[in-house]
């Protein structure tokens, strides 16, 4: 156990939304540090079943009615299948957890480092590693990022808002609906860009409450056909080791906290006394 001087803290209580915390595994960590550039991952892959499974849609005809046709019931369930892969294979987003709001007391428990479930399903069951960073610091070189790879290209942060919605998009019980003259004119990936553009709060910034403790933060870019590939340097505070983090990959963080030219950069490990969380910048 070490002093408390080497304990690990950021920030004060209540603590403030400076930063994102990121889990990932033993093999995600070591890479995200080798290339030095955090990656973002396609939406698809998010782990929601009401992200990732299949949306539903409805249709609509304006007068005239029947100009164009209505679609067939096989037209429909392509249609719709095809425009739902497109709104999720259109974007590319990077998720983080924050501190939540407390009293002093129970301090320990809110930082965005010490989410018990995280490290087990997002940091390989306490063996992988959480990248602390400062917000404000990673959005503007997502920012720059995104400009010098598409200067049209959007990007769009915030915190996930969790409730269930039954099996529609909306709170309110309506649809997202499929105009049939908006269809022959735009075609798919014209109305999926309109979607995105007006409604991507509702798509890519909900889930359902199960989620809710995670706490989540997105930086979401869409309709960006290059991968993004975000430069750490400007922006990485602190890395914190699982509690089951193996000790001979320890070494591949220090070199890379020695070669980024950052000195800055706290290295940290998890320790869980009776269940309750903490880091110490020591440890043996």
């Amino acid at each position: 156990m070490t002093g408390k001087s080497a304990v690990f803290e950021f920030g004060q209580v209540p603590f403030s939304e400076r930063f994102l915390f990121h889990y990932t595994s033993l093999h995600g960590a070591l890479a995200i540090l080798a290339s030095s550039v955090f990656r973002f991952s396609s939406f698809k892959n998010t782990n929601d079943p009401r992200e990732n499974k299949t949306w539903d849609f409805g249709f609509q005809q304006l007068p005239p009615i029947g100009d164009p046709p209505a679609p067939s019931n096989d037209d429909m369930l392509r249609i719709v299948t095809e425009l739902g892969a497109i709104l999720r294979e259109s974007v590319q987003l990077a998720c983080f957890t924050q501190d939540e709001e407390g009293v002093p007391d129970d301090a320990q428990f809110l930082r965005g480092f010490a989410r018990a479930r995280n490290w087990d399903q997002y940091a390989e069951k306490h063996r992988g590693a959480c990248l602390v960073f400062d917000r404000v610091k990673f959005e503007h070189a997502t920012q720059s990022t995104v400009m010098a790879l598409d200067a049209r290209a959007k990007m769009h942060c915030g915190p996930v808002k969790y409730m269930n919605m039954q099996s529609t998009m909306f709170p309110d019980g309506e649809m997202l609906c499929i105009n049939t003259g908006e269809l022959r004119d735009k075609g798919l990936s014209g109305i999926a860009s309109s979607w995105i553009k007006d409604h991507w709060e509702l798509l890519y910034f909900r889930k359902n409450t199960d989620w809710a403790s995670e706490m989540e933060y997105r930086v979401l870019i869409p309709n960006c056909g290059i991968p993004i590939q975000v430069p750490l340097q400007s922006s990485l505070l602190a890395i914190v080791l699982g509690a089951d983090f193996p000790a001979a990959s320890a070494e591949a963080i220090s070199d890379f906290v020695k070669a980024s030219g950052l000195p800055d950069i706290k290295i940290a490990k998890m320790q869980w006394r009776n269940g309750a969380p903490g880091a110490a910048l020591a440890w043996s």
